[in-house]
């Protein structure tokens, strides 16, 4: 090999080198910019772990009927039913963009998926197994290219969109449910991209968050603009 081909190799290696660790320094500066903002993974907030919690979100939004659903809501005049305990529930939707408005109780942890997808025997009366729903729940989030959150303006770093499944869980789907599946107790189990905040400070708060599947087919978007008090 020529000796400039050399040079030129080890010229660019250094400048790759510097470049990934100026992206690596960002990362990071970004992630301590949001340690107050965001619970972590390691952590298990109020008891449960991420993925319990995941469950918890599903039971609370799958319980609603379309007329009182909060993933069907254009304007966020859903978003406090069934709401208890410690933390508060927001939704996306199910393709398409929704802005919303809506108040939150001082105090409250917000817990909410940027991209997920849940799979119930009463969705699927054929599967049998477990194993069939996760597939079947982890599919179609294999397939998302793109996620984003921001907080009042700042994007929250990609560690902080973690990718989540839940354990097998029993939830009860009323008549007229957004599922349009039959009423009563079911299985489910679901696979997805989640945010934790820690409760934020009183006032006006901005919430953001996209994604996009590899196919351009299913584009999720919401707005929050919260006032906590």
């Amino acid at each position: 090999m020529p000796l400039f081909c050399s040079a030129f190799i080890l010229i660019l290696n250094s400048k790759l080198h510097s470049l990934t660790e100026r992206d690596q320094l960002a990362e990071n500066s970004s992630s301590l910019m949001t340690d107050w903002l965001t619970y972590k993974p390691d952590e298990n907030p109020f008891g449960k772990t991420w993925g319990e919690w995941t469950a918890e979100w599903w039971k609370w939004s799958l319980s609603l009927p379309k007329d009182q659903n909060p993933i069907t809501d254009t304007t966020g005049e859903n978003t406090s039913y069934n709401q208890k305990g410690p933390v508060w529930f927001l939704a996306g939707t199910f393709g398409g963009m929704a802005e919303r408005t809506c108040e939150i109780p001082a105090g409250k942890a917000i817990f909410f998926p940027i991209s997920c997808n849940e799979t119930s025997y009463a969705e699927c009366p054929n599967f049998k197994t477990e194993a069939e729903l996760k597939a079947f729940a982890k599919a179609d989030i294999d397939q998302v290219k793109t996620i984003m959150t921001t907080v009042d303006g700042q994007r929250l770093p990609d560690s902080d969109l973690r990718r989540l499944e839940s354990p097998l869980f029993e939830l009860t789907l009323p008549e007229g449910n957004v599922l349009g599946a039959p009423p009563g107790k079911t299985k489910s189990n679901s696979d997805g991209y989640w945010v934790f905040l820690k409760p934020l400070a009183a006032g006006r708060h901005d919430i953001h968050f996209f994604s996009n599947c590899s196919t351009d087919a299913l584009l999720v978007e919401a707005r929050y603009h919260l006032t906590i008090r």
